[in-house]
């Protein structure tokens, strides 16, 4: 015959049980969670780093430009830009249209310099964007290339 410890004891597994049902639910919803949300967090990481990127280019763009028109006929140099984006191509598609308009889409810049954005990003750790002026001629516009790489 069941004494009264007896029945506290059943009544402590029962109880036990559905404490540990409840915290696996809690658990396993987490989980689902967790698995959801870290490829959007991933996906927002390299829009960020795409989105920095493309500020930097376009700072160094402005950077070059403030150079040719102070100074016409000199020689134009500018560091490569560090691209600090993991995957190649464009995630967001945006951002190469902000670029394309840097040169006005291969159109002259105040009448004289062409610019032209070309290439896209590798996603390589060594990535860079780099800058080619090329000066004008009797025959020619000078030139000023944007490559991404």
């Amino acid at each position: 015959m069941k004494g009264k410890s007896d029945d506290m004891s059943d009544r402590n597994r029962i109880s036990n049980s559905k404490y540990a049902q409840s915290v696996g639910r809690g658990l396993m919803a987490k989980a689902v969670l967790v698995a959801i949300a870290i490829p959007v967090f991933t996906a927002q990481l390299e829009k960020s780093r795409e989105s920095t990127d493309a500020a930097n280019i376009r700072n160094a763009y402005a950077e070059i430009i403030v150079d040719i028109l102070d100074n016409p006929g000199g020689a134009h140099t500018h560091d490569a830009v560090a691209m600090k984006q993991r995957q190649a191509g464009w995630q967001n598609a945006e951002v190469p249209l902000s670029l394309q308009n840097l040169g006005g889409g291969g159109t002259t810049y105040d009448g004289d310099l062409e610019i032209t954005v070309t290439g896209e990003p590798t996603g390589s750790e060594s990535a860079t964007t780099t800058f080619t002026y090329t000066a004008g001629t009797a025959d020619a516009n000078p030139t000023l290339t944007i490559t991404i790489g």
